[in-house]
């Protein structure tokens, strides 16, 4: 249930409307859209639900994290957001955050079209299907 499908957030403020995305290997995305506010558009790392304790954890590397997670998630090198559970059905996912007491519902939509993100940065054609190379005289070492 909640890999199958996409969660748009509905929680009044500045992340209503972001579209998270957990995947069935364990990473996931947060995506502001293209009017985002922050310094970066996708927010990414892994998650992990504690079935016993109903935690809900994601994980954010540091390097990512340190410019759009606040700092009071750090825990060593990385950026960890922990979550209690509250609702997840078909329709509803609610979480409250452990440090702030806040919480953040979300519903879901139908997951169409989802690329990952490795695929996402694949480079692009430059023109007519080629990729562009660097030019013939820096030092790359290709004789193309």
């Amino acid at each position: 249930m909640l890999v199958g499908t996409n969660w748009r957030e509905t929680s009044p403020g500045a992340r209503s409307g972001y579209l998270l995305v957990l995947t069935d290997i364990g990473n996931f995305e947060e995506d502001a859209g293209p009017d985002h506010e922050r310094p970066y558009q996708y927010l990414m790392g892994r998650w992990r639900l504690d079935s016993a304790t109903q935690v809900f954890t994601f994980s954010v590397d540091g390097q990512m994290g340190k410019t759009g997670v606040h700092s009071r998630y750090k825990r060593g090198r990385d950026f960890y957001l922990d979550y209690d559970l509250l609702v997840l059905n078909a329709t509803t996912l609610e979480l409250r955050d452990h440090l702030t007491g806040e919480h953040r519902t979300f519903r879901a939509e139908a997951r169409l079209n989802y690329v990952e993100p490795a695929i996402r940065r694949i480079p692009k054609p430059a023109d007519e299907g080629r990729f562009k190379l660097p030019g013939s005289g820096g030092n790359w070492g290709g004789i193309f």
